[in-house]
């Protein structure tokens, strides 16, 4: 496997449809799978898998399906510096990319449940722009072409230095200018509501924001949380049991156990109640050096 340095700068969207830009420092990791038009997403703990070429889907695939128990095992072995490491919530761009490589390959090679099952899982958990675009191959293989429009939707807002890859099949697909222009208007706004989700109870007067990070598990199970800023700590205390209670889609693809952090912002307003808005990432850019 080669070594590299990885510099990487990444736009992280956050349910309001507001966007934090970050530059992490040269990082050293090991990769296999720099084959994706969606930046290079590595996945960790695959040595010994054998090097993938670029643009080998099938052998992507296969990296990421002997990859997957490792990957999991890692991800649910109690780990008490999680919540302080900023690159294990890049975890979801992990997972989702192995599901995605997996589920377009199946469709490739004409498996369509395991198509379904993978790709709708990695557009749900990770929400990339190639995630959009392999899904909406797929709805429209299946006749279900409203909802092959709605997921590139949606992707197609997504910032990006290369070409956003979910506008492009828009463009693609949607043929009448018209209407592809009023898609195109209003792909931020619906981005955002599809990662909002209710919390149990009312909301207090003069409404409650909060940004936290989040430990769920496959079932969708909020198991832990704790304030994204130390001096919330003590803010969280009265809102901890409603979080806990709030539902998440559950991503028993495999059947693995797994426990992923998820950054996230509670908001409170007398017009809508309370809602747990995740994170995204909605750009990984890599300029990658081999060593």
């Amino acid at each position: 496997m080669a070594r590299v340095e990885q510099f990487v700068v990444r736009d992280v969207v956050q349910a309001d449809g507001s966007v934090v830009r970050s530059e992490d420092v040269v990082v050293q990791v090991h990769t296999a799978m720099a084959v994706s038009a969606f930046g290079q997403v590595p996945v960790p703990y695959v040595d010994g898998y054998g090097e993938v070429t670029p643009g080998d889907l099938p052998g992507a695939a296969a990296v990421a399906r002997e990859a997957a128990p490792r990957l999991y095992a890692h991800l649910d072995a109690d780990d008490p510096t999680r919540f302080d490491d900023p690159a294990r919530e890049r975890f979801v761009l992990v997972v989702g990319e192995a599901w995605r490589l997996q589920g377009a390959a199946a469709f490739a090679a004409g498996d369509r449940a395991a198509a379904e099952r993978y790709l709708a899982a990695a557009w749900q958990l990770a929400g990339t722009p190639d995630g959009a675009v392999d899904l909406a191959r797929l709805r429209q293989a299946q006749g279900r072409h409203e909802e092959a429009i709605d997921a590139l939707h949606q992707a197609s807002y997504l910032p990006a230095w290369r070409a956003n890859t979910a506008k492009v099949e828009l463009e693609r697909v949607v043929t009448d200018a018209g209407r592809r222009q009023e898609v195109l208007g209003t792909s931020r706004r619906e981005k955002g509501k599809r990662h909002l989700f209710d919390v149990p109870g009312e909301a207090p007067p003069g409404g409650a924001q909060l940004r936290l990070k989040l430990l769920v598990d496959q079932r969708g199970r909020i198991v832990d949380v704790r304030a994204a800023q130390p001096a919330d700590a003590a803010a969280l205390d009265a809102w901890r049991a409603r979080v806990l209670q709030t539902a998440l889609p559950a991503f028993d693809v495999d059947g693995a156990a797994f426990k992923l952090v998820r950054a996230a912002t509670l908001k409170c307003a007398a017009d809508h109640g309370c809602r747990l808005g995740l994170s995204y990432y909605g750009d990984e850019v890599a300029t990658v050096l081999e060593r």
